[in-house]
């Protein structure tokens, strides 16, 4: 059985919060107000009502749709006029995965036609399948719902997660899929996360050495609702998943 890995986009793919940050300041100081990238460094995995305080607190309530939306389509300005924006070693992993038999999937909470853009700048529209984005759902991360979305379309399959922030690893924990963290920009290593990895690259050898995880018996399965606890693997308990899923094997 075809195990998915399933990444996240920004920060764990592309390099596109490095983006925002010089967009965020470059906005702010239209408004007339001198930030810097270290100011709004606390916007990088916030999404939803977190990200609108942030933003609301550095620039003022009243401008911050306008914030969100020059900054958003000068990070799309940047990415079209062909910036810079893989990460190191993002192709090579992503190929490798390939070879090795995986299925890749994507998850984020950015929307749409913003991904839609990125996916046409790296080559990668027919990479990844399926792909989830924040126009699929109501709720940002760390809200589990795109994960839990996300295991509808990957019924009986064994999959894991990959994430560089901390809402991130949150949303996937919530939806009861195993994840792999490799910290973002300012994200300290968060233990929640079923493993931490210092580079992307270092995920093939990861997987290879853990086939537990991705065995099928440990597939993404619908368990009736109210089990308290089931078996997965050889020597670990998980709770069900509220969602009537369940994903273990760790």
């Amino acid at each position: 059985m075809t195990a998915t890995v399933i990444f996240d986009l920004d920060g764990t793919l592309v390099n596109t919060e490095a983006l925002y940050l010089k967009s965020n300041v470059k906005a702010a100081a239209v408004l007339g107000l001198h930030r810097t990238e270290a100011d709004f460094r606390p916007l990088v995995g916030s999404a939803g009502p977190s990200e609108a305080k942030i933003i609301a607190d550095l620039v003022g309530a009243d401008h911050a749709a306008w914030f969100q939306q020059f900054s958003t389509q000068d990070v799309l300005d940047q990415i079209r006029s062909g910036a810079d924006f893989v990460l190191p070693g993002v192709d090579k992993t992503l190929q490798m995965l390939d070879r090795m038999g995986y299925r890749l999937a994507l998850a984020t909470s950015s929307a749409k036609h913003y991904v839609d853009v990125v996916l046409a700048a790296t080559g990668w529209v027919k990479r990844f399948d399926p792909i989830l984005t924040g126009s699929d759902v109501t709720a940002h991360k760390p809200d589990p719902e795109i994960y839990h979305v996300m295991k509808t379309k990957l019924p009986e399959t064994p999959a894991i997660v990959v994430e560089d922030t901390h809402v991130g690893v949150a949303a996937a924990e919530g939806a009861g899929l195993p994840v792999v963290m490799i910290p973002g920009i300012g994200q300290a290593p968060d233990h929640k996360a079923t493993a931490i990895l210092a580079a992307i690259t270092d995920l093939p050898d990861w997987l290879q050495n853990h086939p537990a995880l991705l065995r099928s018996g440990n597939r993404c399965r619908t368990e009736r609702r109210g089990d308290s606890r089931r078996q997965f693997g050889r020597d670990r308990t998980y709770p069900a998943d509220r969602s009537g899923f369940c994903c273990g094997g760790l």
